[in-house]
């Protein structure tokens, strides 16, 4: 009931499926900037976009599914904690409180049970259409990555492909999951091998915590996607090289480190565009320390993190996919702004040493 109470925003879940439509279309210009940048090639990146448009209409009967029995057919956790049994009805109400299951209290309690859990049901179910998409996309360009591997050419590259995505192998079965899990923010905090993998461990415990003591839930009612969230932002940005793990890739190479390489390249990219849009006031980051800079936004309406479009600001907050890289690089313009040279080469030379010494 907390977790539908939190989330019973329409606003909210429409923001869901936008931010996960746009990290779906962010992979695909990642991977094909990949192909320059180590052992990835353009079947693959071809496959991925062919995945991308073949992987819907299986993604719709999953996610009816989904939202029928409030489960991922992927076995992956959701943004919400969905219970098997349902916690709030007209019945526990009646016996709790000692009235008639027919009472006008116990019937609405029951609706009011019922809504939460619809909304919850709804994000899953929105999490599962973009999961199975990321899952087709990933196992048609692995499928071919295989197929590539083994050397065949031709029809016989074609029918290979073919057949593994019919049967496909469990390795392939499991890169392809771990993709979609990623995708759409699902991914376990203390996955061997992830970005952040240390720190992951560290909220994972916070996680085993709260399920331990169910009232620290209502502090931290979110672990998992808010963390996944600032994870992704980092590896899309030079911050990625704080992560032993990405570093790790980028040095190794290959198909994992040609990829890390490729996130840091166009993110980085994205966040000099915001830099600019955001050093000519089209775009916005945190509101100003400077109490006067603070009331002049205040009195030209200007919102924080947000998008100037017209003479208007529109705020960007609930679209992590786009406002983290957006924030983050206006946070700078705004701190160049505000502070002296002094000040932001001493931070400068901070976050090299903290690069370099992890």
């Amino acid at each position: 009931l907390w977790y539908g109470a939190l989330l019973s925003n329409p606003v909210t879940l429409a923001a869901n499926i936008v931010d996960n439509a746009l990290r779906t279309l962010w992979a695909i210009p990642v991977r094909f900037l990949a192909i320059g940048m180590g052992d990835v090639r353009f079947q693959e990146s071809m496959e991925l976009l062919y995945g991308f448009k073949e992987g819907w209409q299986e993604a719709w009967q999953y996610t009816a599914n989904a939202f029928q029995t409030g489960q991922s057919q992927f076995g992956a956790a959701g943004k919400v904690p969905t219970p098997r049994i349902p916690a709030v009805t007209a019945q526990s109400a009646a016996f709790q409180l000692g009235v008639a299951e027919d009472s006008l209290l116990a019937h609405g309690i029951g609706l009011l049970g019922t809504y939460s859990r619809g909304m919850g049901r709804f994000l899953l179910a929105t999490d599962e259409l973009f999961r199975v998409v990321n899952y087709r996309m990933e196992l048609h360009s692995q499928s071919m990555r295989q197929a590539l591997q083994e050397g065949h050419t031709g029809t016989a590259l074609a029918n290979r492909v073919t057949g593994l995505m019919q049967t496909p192998d469990p390795a392939l079965v499991g890169k392809a999951s771990r993709f979609a899990q990623y995708q759409t923010l699902a991914q376990p905090l203390a996955q061997e091998g992830r970005a952040f993998e240390s720190l992951g461990k560290i909220a994972s415990k916070v996680v085993e915590a709260s399920n331990e003591v169910p009232w620290l839930k209502i502090f931290v009612p979110f672990v998992n996607t808010p963390f996944n969230i600032v994870s992704q932002a980092a590896e899309h940005s030079p911050l990625g090289l704080l992560s032993s793990n990405v570093r790790r890739a980028v040095v190794a190479g290959g198909e994992e480190g040609a990829i890390a390489r490729a996130k840091m390249t166009l993110g980085s990219m994205t966040m000099g565009l915001f830099a600019l849009l955001a050093a000519e006031g089209h775009v916005t980051g945190g509101k100003p320390n400077d109490p006067k800079m603070a009331a002049t936004w205040e009195r030209l309406g200007i919102e924080p993190y947000s998008i100037k479009v017209g003479g208007t600001y529109y705020s960007c907050r609930r679209l992590d996919a786009v406002c983290m890289p957006l924030g983050l690089a206006a946070d700078f313009v705004q701190m160049a702004k505000e502070w002296d040279t002094a000040t932001l080469e001493k931070i400068a030379g901070a976050s090299l040493g903290a690069i370099w010494n992890n």
